[in-house]
């Protein structure tokens, strides 16, 4: 084993023995489902912040189309109010859908339904921002 590192020959043995691994992990967790559910619980618990976090990080970065959204700052762009559980990415293009908002959900479901009936924005604050927002990308 002279000149490999121990890293770089774990790496190489799971390479070689994938299916074995993955027979052996299936086992595993067929063996002790309900105590690792349970333990999968009580970390969502005792950590949730962080257990939120990844969440959101999984919900915003694994789409299948990627795109560059604005920074989320934890706030509804709309009214402001701190967003507490999962945020919404509100785009009015589906051609550009890097320009957007991020809301809350009843925000949200406000500015859908009104798009959505009457085919223009009733909410003026909103069309501000939605006019500020496009002239950022013009830029």
């Amino acid at each position: 084993m002279t000149g490999h590192s121990t890293s770089e020959y774990n790496k190489n043995w799971y390479l070689e023995h994938r299916e074995h691994c993955r027979e052996y992990h299936r086992e595993h967790y067929l063996k002790n489902r309900v105590r690792i559910l349970k333990k999968c619980k009580e970390y969502r618990v005792s950590h949730k912040e962080q257990y939120k976090d990844y969440i959101r990080h999984h919900q915003l970065n694994s789409r299948i189309i990627k795109i560059s959204k604005r920074r989320f700052y934890g706030i509804c762009e709309l009214c402001g109010k701190e967003i507490l559980n999962r945020p919404y990415w509100h785009h009015w293009n589906d051609k550009h859908p890097e320009r957007g908002l991020w809301l809350h959900g009843h925000c949200h479901q406000t500015v859908e339904v009104a798009e959505k009936n009457s085919g223009v924005v009733v909410i003026p604050l909103y069309e501000k921002i939605k006019e500020l927002i496009e002239n950022e990308y013009k830029n």
